[in-house]
């Protein structure tokens, strides 16, 4: 018989230590953990209801020279996961790194890297199963294996400007003229997940566009973007191409100063109710601004097969 008492455990550690060896060569050790335990208490114990915990422990040595710096780290981890019934998940980890910085020339540097990192993962969660795409037993899927991961980068001053550049997960650059005006645009969507296709058994289960990979199988999916959606006046059937509302963001003194390019701080500025529409275009009774719309706007941008939407509504009219 279990009580109605719950105990819980919660611990959690850190350490840092760094040493200046010499000069030039530092050593430096990081660890930090944590432990969380909930269990009910039985006649024979402690019944374990749910435990996580983890550990790292990082070794770096820094050595500097003349015309550059040399970085070597080991790390070592360890997870584990308790569950009902004496269920339990172990992951050990050793991974290692090394970094080269050289100065090639005073306006110029070049970072070399090498990575590894290797997993043992064990599990015994015997009973539980999963449902997607019909029943199948966690430990198939989840099973005890080992890992091995490698990788290698080279890195230059251009390649780190060029990172800190890029903003977008969609950037979108253009122009229109119309009656001898022509208007400039350059806009970032951050991040935006703008397709999401289903898979195999549970594509019924998944809005969009979906495909079919059989087991061991490989398939080829064209992916196809229409710039010209990301200016529909609508999210439905019959929505048209407009850019006079998006011109007019920069054109109209109450949101732009006419310089003759579009950005995202002028669309911002412009509210839908502001734009003149009819039969529902731009959902003028929404209160957002023209930038947020063109951010709706880019589900529906993308085509899986060169013609299926991967948004689930049908825009076939609207091409």
């Amino acid at each position: 018989m279990r009580s109605a008492a719950a105990p819980c455990s919660h611990l959690g550690v850190g350490l840092a230590l760094g040493l200046a060896v010499t000069p030039d060569d530092r050593l430096t050790v990081f660890s930090f953990g944590s432990y969380d335990l909930l269990g009910e208490e039985e006649e024979g114990g402690l019944a374990v209801v749910f435990g996580v915990e983890f550990y790292r422990l990082d070794l770096r040595y820094q050595h500097r020279f003349k015309d550059g710096e040399l970085r070597l780290g080991v790390l070592l981890g360890l997870d584990r996961t308790a569950l009902d019934g004496n269920r339990t998940a172990r992951d050990r980890m050793f991974a290692t790194r090394a970094d080269v910085t050289y100065r090639v020339h005073p306006d110029a540097e070049v970072r070399l890297g090498v990575d590894q990192s290797m997993d043992s993962y064990v599990t015994d969660i015997v009973g539980y199963t999963v449902t997607r795409g019909g029943s199948r037993r966690l430990e198939q899927a989840f099973g005890s294996r080992d890992d091995t991961a490698l990788g290698a980068h080279a890195v230059t001053d251009e390649d780190l400007a060029l990172l800190e550049s890029l903003t977008a997960g969609v950037y979108v650059e253009g122009k229109a003229t119309k009656a001898g005006v022509t208007k400039v645009f350059r806009w970032s969507f951050v991040a935006h997940d703008f397709c999401s296709p289903g898979f195999d058994e549970a594509a019924e289960e998944v809005s969009g566009a979906t495909f079919r990979v059989g087991s061991g199988a490989t398939e080829r999916v064209d992916l196809a973007i229409r710039g010209d959606h990301l200016f529909f006046d609508r999210l439905e059937a019959g929505a048209e191409v407009r850019f006079d509302p998006i011109a007019g963001a920069d054109t109209d003194p109450a949101y732009g100063n006419a310089d003759g390019e579009v950005t995202r701080e002028e669309l911002v500025r412009v509210p839908l109710s502001a734009i003149e529409g009819a039969d529902g275009a731009y959902l003028a009774e929404a209160p957002i601004d023209l930038a947020t719309w063109m951010y709706m706007l880019m589900d529906h941008t993308a085509y899986l097969g060169g013609t299926e939407a991967c948004s689930p509504f049908d825009r076939e009219d609207a091409r």
